[in-house]
Formats: structure tokens, C-alpha cells, sequence
């Protein structure tokens, strides 16, 4: 008997052993895979560790389909939308305002630094001396 228990731990030690290297293996290329999907249609900003450490509802989840099939095409988004716009148009204005890389930079006294200057007189080409 005591053999025959020697044995059924020596066969099950073996099996664990091979269920470990099987279970590594299996890690090992669904990471790979996720890797190949991140890299073909996912994040592109993710490293191959962050990649692996994802499920794979997460992986699959980023792509550039899923957003277009899955939008939000209520009233909430449309206005949340139009605010975002909003913003940007008036973020745009003030920079404009404040650039100094206008049509009439040249001009303009805070530009001095980027240039040497306005033109000299009878000069075509309308480039300063910087």
C-alpha cells in the first residue's frame, strides 16, 4: 500500500509540475497575443506590460471600432459636445490674441526679441537682420 501511495504522489508531482509549465506557457502567448492586438488595433501609448496586464475584455475593448459602434448619441453628449467646442473656440481667441506669430507680428513691440527688428527701408524681402 505504501508503495502504491508512493507512486499515486510521484504521478501527481509530475502532473502539477507539467500543469505549472502548461499554465506559464499559456500566460506567456496570451500575453504575446495581447501584445500582437495593442499593437495592430489597440492603445498605442500602452507598453508591452501594461498590454499584458489587461484582461482581455479590456484589449479587445481597445480599438478604434468599438468607440464609432458604441457612441453616445444622446442629448447629454451633443451638449457636452457643443460646450467642449465652446471652449476650444474661446481658448483659441485668447491665443491668438496673445500670439506674437500674427500678420502683424512684425509690428508688434513683444516680437522684437524674435527678430531683429522691422525691415530696413527699400528692403524687398521683408526678413529682419535675426
Amino acid at each position: 500500500m505504501r508503495s502504491l501511495m508512493q507512486d499515486a504522489n510521484d504521478f501527481a508531482y509530475g502532473l502539477g509540475l507539467s500543469a505549472g509549465l502548461y499554465h506559464d506557457q499559456e500566460q506567456y502567448v496570451s500575453g504575446v497575443l495581447k501584445n500582437v492586438w495593442t499593437a495592430a488595433a489597440g492603445n498605442p501609448n500602452l507598453t508591452e506590460e501594461q498590454a499584458r496586464q489587461r484582461s482581455w475584455s479590456q484589449t479587445f475593448q481597445d480599438n478604434n471600432y468599438s468607440p464609432a459602434a458604441n457612441a453616445d448619441y444622446g442629448m447629454g453628449s451633443f451638449v457636452e459636445g457643443d460646450r467642449e467646442v465652446a471652449a476650444a473656440w474661446a481658448q483659441t481667441g485668447k491665443d491668438l490674441d496673445s500670439s506674437t506669430v500674427t500678420p502683424d507680428a512684425l509690428f508688434d513691440p513683444r516680437t522684437a526679441w524674435q527678430w531683429g527688428g522691422p525691415p530696413p527701408a527699400g528692403s524687398e524681402s521683408g526678413e529682419g537682420e535675426g
